[in-house]
């Protein structure tokens, strides 16, 4: 295994995440995660893009936006945001649609309906989308190319409006970038390597991206013999720091418990790992309604995603669930005398 810290790439990824967070819908900027300038930026971007901003939500589908799962079709040298627009042009115009459109079925943990209109409505009805995704996988599944070639016109013009933006917005960390080495990269990738289900002995390289945007948090792109980590700057130092429990963790893993439909999914995790559809179809609601509960779970680690099958899968994080259920047992120890 051969490890590649790629500085390079950072500001693409930047981009494509600062791009899913503008519609005012999909995510709240958290102030733990983000520094105030750049929460305040991003609100200012929704307001002064708000059509282009909401019209992202038409490439979202099973809570997944469909320009970070084309970033897995492209190839490694795609580094800049400019480089990702032309290839992805490139790569839509000559793609044979079936083939992608099986991959993309595997991504969203769907039969893949052929091409046949009727089999695709069939699909489409029977699966647990909302009314919105339904529309969108009609419109993906019937004519890909030029549903595909539309999102990237709309993700040049945003990309566009960021270039003014990311310099002021990146300044404060670039230099903690170039003055970190690469064994120090792959050392904070190790410590958080444990925080992922993903078996990396099965990749010849990893490539590791330090990201400026999202600093407390690291995000897995699965390729045929590499896998690629977008790791936030802060994430392994916040690890490190991080002895015990707070008293705010522990408020949330009792909120968390609190929630009917979170205590139910636990539940059915407990028993065995579970896709998103096999969750929704379980407890009755739609896939977005447990992708939702699934954020607040994932953020406080009460949960992992494993991306290692063929379906992304939910993998309860027992381990973390120990070490909290521990430290609450010492914080409310009543085996002492009552009074």
């Amino acid at each position: 295994m051969t490890f590649l810290v790629n500085r390079n790439k950072t500001k693409l990824h930047d981009y494509l995440t600062m791009a899913a967070f503008l519609p005012p819908q999909v995510h709240q900027l958290n102030e733990d995660e983000y520094r105030t300038e750049v929460i305040d930026r991003v609100n200012e971007l929704r307001q002064s893009v708000s059509d282009l901003a909401d019209g992202l939500l038409d490439f979202r589908i099973a809570d997944r936006f469909l320009f970070f799962g084309l970033l897995k079709e492209l190839p490694p040298e795609v580094i800049t945001p400019s480089d990702y627009i032309a290839t992805a042009r490139q790569y839509i115009n000559a793609f044979d649609e079936e083939t992608y459109l099986k991959q993309l079925s595997t991504n969203l943990d769907i039969d893949y309906p052929g091409r046949d209109l009727n089999s695709i409505q069939t699909m489409l009805r029977e699966s647990s989308f909302d009314d919105r995704e339904k529309w969108i996988g009609l419109m993906i599944f019937t004519d890909p190319k030029t549903y595909l070639l539309r999102m990237i016109d709309r993700l040049e013009e945003i990309f566009q409006r960021f270039d003014p933006l990311y310099d002021p917005l990146s300044e404060s960390h670039r230099d903690r970038i170039s003055q970190t080495s690469d064994q120090e990269f792959i050392e904070d990738y190790r410590l958080i390597e444990k925080t992922f289900t993903q078996d990396t002995t099965r990749f010849d390289k990893i490539e590791i991206v330090p990201t400026l945007f999202q600093p407390y948090s690291a995000s897995l792109f699965t390729f045929a013999h590499r896998l690629q980590v977008a790791l936030g700057i802060e994430l392994a130092n916040s690890i490190r720091h991080s002895r015990q429990f707070d008293t705010k963790q522990k408020s949330d893993f009792f909120k968390n418990l609190s929630d009917p439909t979170r205590y139910e999914m636990l539940l059915l995790l407990v028993k065995a790992d579970h896709t998103n559809k096999q969750l929704a179809d379980a407890l009755g609601v739609t896939a977005p309604n447990i992708t939702y509960h699934f954020r607040s779970l994932l953020k406080d680690g009460l949960v992992k995603l494993d991306l290692t099958s063929d379906k992304p899968r939910y993998r309860i994080n027992r381990e973390h669930f120990n070490r909290i259920l521990l430290e609450l047992t010492e914080d409310l120890d009543l085996t002492g005398i009552d009074r």
